[in-house]
Parts: structure tokens; sequence; C-alpha cells
């Protein structure tokens, strides 16, 4: 069994924009984050894509993009007043992120873990996209998930080669050992299999979660700012802490791990800040990353 994509590597580079309307300039396989750019002469351009049919794509896709921000951030103003009011606002993002991942050519109609599910959300978003989703969390949701099994990321409690698809958002930055569940995420990859990984970079604008932005001046006045009685970022959710980590970092992990990267961009925005070294680490809200397991 294997998994049907329609992928290119990327490159760990620096273009930035990557709207839906970027594609008109460049051939299919040309790399988000990459050098490797094979632009069309712009008089086969203009003869493909008209100006005026240009404009109105491009009007349509930030109108749309500003109305998914709009409800992004209602759901996200609502997010902690119950555990459903947060299963909404994951079902919300898993719902764009499904979007994303369907755009890169992924097959979602296969099996899919869901590692670190939280309240659920993004595995019923992947499930209403056909998914057959194992979704995993060391606490069981408020909302009943169909397949859920209690453990630990860092020992996922699968036999090696189980899943097609792996999907990991929001965990990484939550356990001490982020090389350790790379590696235990490709162990439960198909041999060809996919895994997409996302998380707020440290140093941007809500890197320090509930410390924001207060994190950028360190635990101690993090800690002191926000009131909060913790002795540090790593005991502040219980059983899982928040540890510092960069683009720069999980990108060189993966690559060490063996993975191949297919993309890494700016999650929900069409521009694309996660692939300019140093600054992006500031600039980008969340990091996703999309990679492939390497024979």
């Amino acid at each position: 069994m294997g998994v049907t994509t329609a992928l290119t590597p990327h490159m760990y580079g620096v273009s930035v924009w990557r709207s839906d309307a970027s594609f008109l300039a460049r051939s299919r396989h040309t790399t988000k984050c990459g050098n490797e750019y094979a632009l069309f002469p712009p008089i086969w351009v203009e003869q493909m894509f008209p100006r005026k049919e240009r404009n109105k794509e491009l009007h349509q896709g930030i109108m749309g993009w500003v109305q998914d921000w709009i409800t992004l951030l209602k759901l996200a103003r609502r997010r902690f007043r119950s555990s459903l009011d947060y299963y909404q606002f994951q079902i919300y993002q898993g719902t764009l992120v499904v979007r994303y991942l369907q755009k890169q050519g992924v097959n979602l109609n296969q099996r899919v873990l869901d590692l670190g599910c939280g309240e659920g959300g993004y595995s019923y978003a992947l499930r209403s996209a056909g998914a057959e989703v194992v979704s995993l969390d060391l606490f069981s949701p408020v909302v009943s998930l169909g397949s859920f099994v209690r453990g630990n990321a860092l020992f996922i409690p699968f036999a090696s080669e189980s899943f097609p698809l792996v999907f990991c958002a929001s965990l990484i930055e939550h356990v001490p050992n982020p090389h350790l569940l790379l590696q235990e995420i490709k162990r439960v990859l198909y041999p060809d299999g996919l895994a997409y990984i996302s998380f707020p970079p440290f140093y941007s604008p809500v890197g320090g979660h509930q410390f924001k932005p207060y994190h950028l001046l360190g635990e101690k006045w993090a800690i002191r700012l926000t009131g909060y009685k913790y002795k540090g970022f790593a005991m502040c959710f219980g059983d899982w802490g928040l540890y510092p980590l960069t683009i720069h970092k999980v990108h060189q992990m993966l690559k060490e791990i063996g993975f191949q990267i297919i993309d890494i961009s700016t999650r929900f925005l069409p521009f694309n800040t996660a692939c300019i070294p140093i600054i992006g680490e500031f600039l980008t809200w969340h990091v996703q990353f999309l990679v492939h397991k390497s024979q």
C-alpha cells in the first residue's frame, strides 16, 4: 500500500509568496522554498492567463483569505471558554489544513494517525475529508472520537510502518525530546509515508503561548510578568510543558532523521515568511512542514 501524492521536494530557501495565484507564473514542478524556479516567459503567462482573469483570481483569493482569518480570530477568542469551544476552534483550523493538504496533492482517503489530537477537532476535519483517523493523546477528549488511543507520542503504541500519513499539529513544542518524537513518527510511517508537522516558532509573536509577548524577555521575566506560579516553561502544562523550538532546529532534525522536505510554509497565509532565515523565526506565527519518509 502506498501514498498517492503529486509532490515535489522543497529546499530551505527564500521564496516568500505562495498564494494560489503565484503558480500562474511558475511551472507546476518548481519549489516554494528553493531557487529552482522555472518561470514561464511573460508572453506565455499573458496568453494563458489574461491580466483581467489573473486580477480577478487574485482578488477572490485575498477576500477568501480575509474571511478565513475573521472566522479564525473569532473562534480563537472563544477557545478557552470550554473544551467544546476549543474543539470548534480545532475543527476550523483542521478544515483549513485539509484544504492545504489537498492542494499539495495528499491523498486523505486512507489511514491517518492524529498524534496529540487534543480535543479532537483536527481528527473530525480529517475524517470529514475521507480519512480513517486514529487519534492519540495523553488525555481523553470531551467529544467521543470513534477510534481513540490513550498514549504517549514519544512511545507511539503502534507497530512500525502502520500508517501512510501522520498528522502532528501543535505538539512538538510541548515535548522534552522533539528528536525522539520525529523518530517515532518516521518509525510508524509506511516506507513511502507522509507526515504533516506544525507548531508556532518560539520567537514568533504567539510562540510563548500564555507567556506571550513576555517570552521574548526570557523565562524568568515571562513568568514574573504574566503572574503565573510556574517554576519554568517545562512545568507550565502539568504533564507536558513548553520548550523553545525554532524552524531551523526542526528543519535540521528532520534532515538528520532522514525525512525529505516537501514543503515549509506559513500556515493560513498567502505569503511565506517561514523560509526567510533568522527573520522568519520572528515573523512566522505558525510553521508547517510536509515531509516524506525516505526509503
